[in-house]
């Protein structure tokens, strides 16, 4: 894993608007986690989930559309079950697919290190 590395999961196209997280007028959803192998790297890391939510942030302020954030603390090795149900694991793995098939990013959903399993999800 880079010292740097950072993840970018996005999804559009929904079948009606609010459907993914609740996410209103947007089209879009967007998640940040930050991850770094040396503590020097930390706030480097930290920064760009800031900068990245601060840009969509900006874009729901422009379109006057109510800011949102769905807090949630992703952790190396957790069950990413924990904070998405089987159909977005499904949907995150397929959107991933479309836009990083030579893994130009890293999914916590999809790739090693984060699982998902339980009594209705085979992820690991």
């Amino acid at each position: 894993m880079n010292d740097n590395a950072a993840a970018f999961n996005g999804h559009c196209g929904f079948k009606e608007d609010n459907e993914f997280f609740g996410c209103g007028k947007r089209g879009l959803f967007v998640q940040t986690t930050s991850c770094y192998e040396h503590a020097e790297t930390r706030l480097a890391a930290e920064g760009f989930g800031r900068d990245m939510m601060g840009l969509v942030r900006e874009a729901d302020t422009e379109r006057s559309v109510q800011k949102m954030s769905l807090a949630y603390n992703t952790l190396f090795g957790q069950d990413m079950g924990e904070a998405y149900s089987t159909e977005v694991m499904e949907e995150l793995k397929s959107v991933k697919g479309v836009w990083g098939p030579k893994r130009e990013f890293w999914s916590p959903a999809v790739d090693e290190g984060f699982q998902s399993k339980g009594p209705d999800r085979g992820y690991v």
